[in-house]
Formats: structure tokens, C-alpha cells, sequence
């Protein structure tokens, strides 16, 4: 049909490292990225501030932070929500996040 099919290959490829760059970069933005960077993030931002607990995030302006207790084990599961409506589900993505930023 007239099409090079190389041509199209390169633009999938393109395609797909934009969409893939875009996914990481919302990951990052929620402190989920590679243990490596992470690692530093987080420490980079505890030399800092030292380490957050759930009592501290919960009260961060505009923050906030639902329990709920898992009724098969009891265990108590809590989800923390940024301004924008980003939930958290570890305290340390929040670190991580925090500290890509200071980065």
C-alpha cells in the first residue's frame, strides 16, 4: 500500500517510550520509582527532615488520611491523600516523593 513499514515501526517505538516516560513520571510524582532513586530520594530527604509517621502526614495542610480495618485478619489499612487527591498507600512514597522534589 505505499507504507514503510520501518517507518512505522520507529513511530510506534516513539509511541511507546512517550507513554512510557508519561507513566513514570506520574509514578514518580507519587514516589513509586526504582529502588535505586528511590532510595536516594528518601534518604536525601530524612538527612533533612528525618522520618515521617502517619500522625505527622495527617496533618499536613490540605492532607488526609482514611483508615480501615481489614475485617479477615484485623489489620488496620491506611490510604493518605495529598491536596490534589494523590492517595499514598506507604508513608515512604511520600518520603520518596518529597525527596525527588528536593532532589
Amino acid at each position: 500500500r505505499g507504507l514503510d513499514p520501518e517507518l512505522a515501526v520507529k513511530e510506534y517505538e516513539a509511541s511507546l517510550k512517550e507513554s512510557l516516560d508519561r507513566k513514570r513520571q506520574a509514578q514518580e510524582a507519587k514516589g513509586i520509582m526504582h529502588k535505586e532513586k528511590r532510595d536516594e530520594a528518601v534518604t536525601h530527604f530524612r538527612s533533612k527532615f528525618g522520618p515521617l509517621d502517619g500522625a505527622t502526614v495527617s496533618h499536613f495542610p490540605g492532607w488526609r488520611a482514611e483508615w480501615r480495618t481489614l475485617e479477615t485478619c484485623g489489620q488496620t489499612h491506611v490510604k493518605y491523600f495529598d491536596p490534589s487527591g494523590t492517595s499514598f498507600g506507604l508513608i515512604v512514597n511520600i518520603e520518596a516523593m518529597f525527596g525527588l522534589r528536593m532532589l
